[in-house]
């Protein structure tokens, strides 16, 4: 029992001896060792492990630590892309109640969009044919102005048409012009201040 006290006490007091010893005969060389006192403890001791650590292209990994996150951020987007893609695909599959009736939601979704669909069809058929209208009339009345450019009643003509399609710059101008071949007409006096109104 004695032994198992006896043989670490004697490891320690022999470690300890050494230890001395090594000191003793190096302290010429420690008092000779020039320390940087502004750099830390273990660039002090360990100068080499220091220095190659230093050494080490540490921007280099950085970056390319940067690029792999980037990559695997990307990738992260893909797949909730991809995830919610599949789940709003089941959504849509699964059937809706409306007013206690099961309706499959997939064939009233593409009902309510044929008919906005063809609703949109026929509203910029509308507008377009509106439009052509405009430009009809306008370069009708243009053509009847080019053939007498003195005639108040064609300008004033156009100013309606423009103020009717809501131009009210050009309606202006052509109520001006009417006005300066016919100061006296009440009714292009009215339509012109209703337009500054």
């Amino acid at each position: 029992m004695a032994l198992y006290i006896l043989i670490p006490l004697i490891l320690i007091i022999v470690s300890i001896a050494t230890i001395f010893f090594i000191l003793v005969r190096k302290k010429s060389a420690l008092k000779n060792l020039e320390l940087d006192p502004n750099a830390d403890f273990w660039k002090n001791m360990t100068p080499e492990i220091a220095n190659a650590i230093k050494d080490l292209p540490l921007e280099e990994y950085k970056t390319q630590a940067i690029k792999e996150y980037e990559k695997i951020l990307r990738r992260l987007k893909i797949f909730s892309l991809k995830v919610e893609n599949k789940t709003s695909h089941l959504l849509t599959k699964v059937p809706k109640t409306v007013n206690g009736e099961v309706t499959n939601s997939i064939e009233k979704q593409e009902e309510i969009q044929e008919q906005k669909n063809e609703q949109e069809i026929k509203e910029e058929k509308k507008e377009e044919k509106q439009n052509q209208n405009f430009k009809n009339q306008e370069q009708k009345i243009i053509m009847e102005i080019a053939k007498n450019p003195k005639d108040p009643l064609l300008y004033k003509k156009l100013g309606s048409l423009y103020l009717e399609n809501e131009m009210k710059q050009d309606a202006r101008e052509a109520f001006e012009t009417a006005l300066e071949l016919d100061p006296t007409d009440e009714e292009t006096i009215d339509l012109m201040t209703g337009i500054k109104k």
